[in-house]
């Protein structure tokens, strides 16, 4: 069960603040311990290394997902506050990446395979066994082709030297083998510590198909 969720946060044990925070599933791990809000994907390596092509992500669902048309901008820099026009939905995707390293550290990727689907309405019950077809090479001519499918500008991942850098997603190929995989499955597609509270995403048996 991942949540959209309303936290109230002690910081440094004396600052009481509230953020809004989005359960998420993901391949990767978070690198502890967190010591600011002001970046929150700085302390995420994401993805784990991975050469297969696989053709799907299989996975059991249910959801609930407010018709509301606002989320909570809530980062704890100050009280929290409405934003409308915006409507939260969950989501899931997957990456395969072929990334390299640079002589300074940077790290590159092409996209080589993508499935991506957002959860647009509430689920009571289970749908077992839904399929998420994975494309593989350049997607951005496909009708069914959005924005939020491209280039990810939030992942971060840690170099060769220890060092958490962004991925720099320069390009799609097809034919490449991959190194790496990003699973993603969560309640909430906006960025961090913003989204409607009360937002709940159920997964189960999350597994590859060839």
């Amino acid at each position: 069960r991942l949540d959209v969720s309303m936290l109230d946060v002690q910081v440094f044990g004396v600052i009481d603040i509230q953020v809004l925070a989005a359960g998420t599933l993901f391949t990767g791990r978070t690198i502890e311990p967190i010591t600011t809000a002001k970046d929150p994907y700085q302390n995420i390596d994401f993805g784990v290394p991975f050469t297969k092509r696989p053709t799907a992500l299989i996975y059991d669902y249910k959801a609930k997902i407010s018709d509301e048309n606002w989320v909570w901008y809530a980062k704890g820099m100050a009280k929290p506050k409405k934003q409308q026009g915006i409507h939260d939905e969950a989501e899931a995707y997957v990456y395969l990446q072929h990334r390299w390293e640079d002589e300074k550290g940077n790290v590159h990727a092409v996209r080589v395979g993508t499935g991506y689907e957002r959860i647009t309405k509430s689920q009571p019950t289970w749908v077992n066994d839904h399929r998420l077809p994975i494309h593989y090479g350049d997607i951005t001519s496909e009708p069914w082709y959005q924005p939020y499918m491209g280039y990810n500008k939030n992942m971060r991942t840690m170099n060769s030297k220890g060092k958490i850098v962004p991925i720099q997603e320069e390009g799609w190929d097809g034919t490449l083998t991959p190194t790496h995989i990003v699973i993603m499955l969560t309640a909430g597609k906006c960025e961090a510590f913003v989204g409607y509270d009360g937002n709940v995403l159920w997964v189960d048996n999350v597994r590859l198909a060839y």
